[in-house]
């Protein structure tokens, strides 16, 4: 072989050296890539799978907080229902189901609307949904009041789809089959199934009617025995709808606490705060008040809720006369000991009217407390009053009612310009001086109760 043909061979072999080392790599960095692409792939599925947990951890832990107050017996029926509802679903070859009732009312015989009992699968879309109120005006109310079944797909969904739950969820419904539960010997209504997006290239017809309500039997008698728990929508995060009760809502504030613990080391001052919520609450306890909560130095009181207290409006009236000497007897107290680093004072805001009993906060830390206008005024009132001296005020509404009474209320006008945010809330605003009752007086308050 000449030298010519052996540089020529040692040539091509380079060459194809090169091209197999640059396909080797080629191949390794595409196996990389596709080994990456699997691993994100995997990770994206991982932290899916992760989010689905914590959703699901965290419904648990919320059914299990409220279930504290309200039983273990209603949360097992609650899981019941959902194990019910995902047999359906399965049956029914539906992408989602739903099971709504009404909110309970004592206002109104058409119920304000409806909310989730249960609602599957568990994800981020369902989980806006749970504490959502549905109008009864929506295709699952039209379902529950005319207590027969309909379905609705893509093209006339617009009829009664209540459109907002998926914009707020974001979710795409194609196709809803709303079927009402009956149960009883006279078929009462106690909610609504609903099923929606039946798998491709399937679509809900009316022969599935009859299927579903071989399922809805047992369905119907899980949720009427939910249903007769009179806190049993609790669970589900949601108030019932009340009507209103009327009570007499006291805040009291101490003026120029903060220079307590400025002046004084903590434990006294401590102490201090305590002495006086303790005296203003041995007082209000007498009229019969409930402590709602205590709000650093201040407390708001309600009396009449929960506990009926006859002539409540008086009775608030006659507590912050009590208050107001008890505090200053304590004051004289403090001084003789030489520790008050200046004039403290207490001011007394006092508001009647309807109010709702409510229980508010995190399913972890909850407490019973009203809500309302009187509660909002009273609070202002006392913002209100003027620090540089012990004060009472109440709003108009009081000042009617205990007007009306049997007693010898001596009160002056409070300037309205000085009444802030309850210029918002009352026309009025009045500084009690004194009240002195009729003492042979029997019933003096035929107001709401």
């Amino acid at each position: 072989m000449s030298i010519e043909a052996i540089i020529a061979l040692i040539g091509l072999t380079i060459t194809i050296l090169g091209a197999v080392i640059a396909v080797t790599r080629y191949v390794v960095r595409l196996q990389g890539e596709l080994q990456q692409k699997g691993l994100e792939a995997e990770n994206q599925r991982l932290d899916q799978e992760l989010k689905m947990l914590r959703i699901q951890y965290d419904q648990v832990l919320d059914e299990y907080n409220r279930s504290r107050s309200l039983g273990q017996e209603v949360l097992t029926l609650k899981r019941d229902i959902d194990g019910e509802l995902e047999t359906i679903m399965r049956n029914l070859q539906a992408r989602s189901g739903s099971v709504l009732i009404q909110i309970p009312s004592e206002q109104t015989a058409t119920p304000p609307g409806m909310v989730f009992l249960s609602i599957k699968p568990t994800n981020e879309q369902t989980q806006k949904l749970q504490k959502v109120i549905v109008p009864i005006e929506s295709s699952a109310g039209k379902c529950f009041t005319q207590g027969r079944p309909f379905i609705y797909t893509k093209t006339d969904l617009a009829v009664g789809h209540y459109e907002q739950a998926d914009q707020f969820s974001g979710y795409q419904t194609q196709q809803i089959l709303n079927f009402p539960l009956h149960y009883g010997k006279n078929r009462e209504i106690v909610g609504v199934l609903q099923l929606l997006n039946r798998v491709a290239p399937l679509q809900f017809e009316e022969n599935d009617f009859a299927v579903v309500e071989t399922y809805a039997r047992t369905l119907a008698k899980q949720v009427a025995e939910f249903i007769v728990y009179p806190k049993g929508v609790e669970l589900l995060g949601i108030t019932p709808d009340r009507a209103d009760e009327y009570a007499t809502i006291m805040f009291c504030d101490m003026t120029h606490s903060s220079v307590l613990f400025r002046e004084l080391n903590s434990s006294s001052a401590i102490q201090y705060i305590n002495q006086y919520l303790e005296t203003i609450c041995e007082v209000a306890f007498r009229h019969g008040a409930t402590v709602d909560k205590y709000i650093g130095d201040g407390v708001m009181l309600r009396f009449n809720i929960p506990r009926r207290v006859r002539n409540h409006p008086l009775e608030a009236i006659l507590a912050a006369l009590e208050i107001r000497s008890a505090f200053r007897d304590m004051i004289k107290g403090w001084k003789i000991l030489g520790n008050l680093p200046e004039d403290i004072h207490v001011r007394i805001g006092l508001s009647y009217g309807p109010v709702q009993e409510a229980k508010i906060g995190h399913p972890v830390y909850q407490y019973v407390t009203v809500l309302g206008r009187a509660v909002h005024l009273s609070s202002f009132l006392c913002s209100a009053a003027t620090r540089d001296r012990d004060v009472i005020l109440i709003d108009n509404a009081l000042y009617k009612v205990i007007t009306e009474m049997d007693v010898q209320l001596e009160a002056s006008r409070f300037p309205f310009s000085q009444l802030g945010k309850a210029q918002q809330l009352t026309s009025a605003a009045y500084e009690v001086h004194d009240c002195v009752v009729n003492a042979e007086t029997g019933l003096l308050f035929s107001g709401n109760y």
